[in-house]
């Protein structure tokens, strides 16, 4: 089930095996460590939900975000707001980055760069790692290296240590898990999950479009009334969404 429980279930079952959680940039181990990742495609609220979880259970981990993103916009207010929430959590912010703008690696480094120098300079919390969405068409892109960078698709990261998703609500602990705890050497797991897919209660792919498809709808209302004084009276009645994310 994608439910929060299920998901400290899952993390605490790990530690027991003798699974020591660790950010990507500490000394790097081929066994033992467990690498927490999360990449928001769609929704930063839950990101934000799932990082105030992680923190009451003492965990850590690396949330990348996208400026590109089709759902949300990085740069409004209250995102803003959430990176720097879940930074002061000691979580890691990191760039969820799409190749398919890119025709070559060059290109590719290039974006990469100058997208986190950007985040810096607007103070925004951003570390020098990134992950990627959709890879695009041309090769190469998982073993990009760029100087003081981190890319989690790297070879260390990807292929020596175990790699395991959630992606398109994987029940990876049905599948992927007990293959790699069954093996007598508990060789290091990166552990890629979407808080899209998580929630209280487990919630279906149609619940979760409707849940995001009211949030935005709130968000446009609270536009519309900052922006357009013609709609402060009609949406006198807004749940501002900064009340959630006190």
């Amino acid at each position: 089930m994608f439910t929060f429980n299920k998901y400290i279930e899952i993390l605490e079952m790990l530690v027991s095996k003798g699974y020591k959680i660790q950010h990507f940039d500490a000394p790097y181990s081929l066994s033992g460590v467990l690498y927490l990742r999360h990449d928001i495609d769609c929704d930063p609220f839950k990101a934000l939900q799932l990082a105030r979880l992680e923190k009451e259970h003492n965990l850590c981990s690396t949330y990348f975000f996208q400026i590109d993103s089709d759902f949300y916009n990085l740069f409004a207010k209250e995102n803003q707001k959430i990176l720097h929430f879940i930074a002061r959590m000691g979580h890691r912010i990191g760039l969820h980055i799409s190749p398919d703008y890119c025709t070559n690696l060059k290109e590719l480094s290039l974006y990469i760069q100058t997208t986190h120098n950007y985040l810096t300079k607007l103070n925004l919390p951003c570390d020098p790692i990134f992950s990627f969405h959709r890879p695009g068409s041309f090769t190469g892109w998982e073993r990009i290296t760029i100087p003081n960078f981190l890319n989690v698709y790297s070879d260390e990261y990807f292929k020596k240590i175990k790699y395991v998703s959630d992606s398109n609500r994987r029940r990876f602990w049905e599948t992927s898990l007990p293959e790699i705890l069954n093996n007598e050497q508990a060789k290091s797991i990166q552990l890629l999950t979407h808080p899209i897919w998580w929630d209280v209660e487990e919630l279906s792919p149609l619940e979760i479009s409707y849940l995001l498809k009211n949030r935005t709808f709130s968000q446009l209302q609270k536009a519309l009334k900052e922006n357009i004084k013609l709609y402060k009276n009609i949406f006198q009645n807004y749940n501002d969404i900064e009340e959630e994310l006190i």
